[in-house]
């Protein structure tokens, strides 16, 4: 659902902007996610969405779970590397599609000057497994229930 060669711009926290350009660097890119700990449980606190038929914009505060370490990692001063934190910051994104319905890219905005780092106490964590097997069975009815 997606053209062969998109064009992504992710302007993050003091990198500068992340240009990815085609399906391979920007599949490369989410997996790097993964694989260096920053894939958590996130989503919208609050968000206004408007979508129209050029694409989708958002704009929000949005929240994500951290372990200590990776934030840490990240430059974060934190005082407990063995903790879990919540991250919240504002997000502006906006996903263009062509007139097939195609998604030819994306542009995230993360506003680093609203960025929040709140230590949780253990029973406020939900760890990507927890939320996971949470969600599942909501997401498996919506699925059987929805004609393709």
């Amino acid at each position: 659902m997606t053209v062969a060669e998109p064009h992504y711009r992710i302007q993050g926290r003091g990198d500068g902007v992340v240009i990815l350009e085609g399906g391979a660097e920007v599949a490369e890119f989410y997996s790097s996610l993964t694989e260096d700990g920053l894939a958590s449980v996130f989503g919208p606190i609050h968000e206004k969405v408007q979508v129209d038929d050029w694409g989708v914009a958002s704009h929000g505060l949005w929240g994500y779970y951290f372990p200590g370490h990776v934030l840490a990692a990240a430059g974060d001063c934190i005082d407990d590397v063995d903790a879990w934190y919540h991250v919240t910051n504002l997000h502006a994104g906006i996903w263009r599609y062509n007139t097939n319905g195609l998604l030819e890219g994306e542009n995230v905005y993360i506003d680093s000057a609203s960025r929040r780092v709140e230590k949780l106490a253990d029973d406020q964590v939900l760890t990507a497994q927890e939320a996971l097997e949470f969600l599942q069975p909501a997401l498996e009815a919506e699925l059987a229930s929805t004609e393709f």
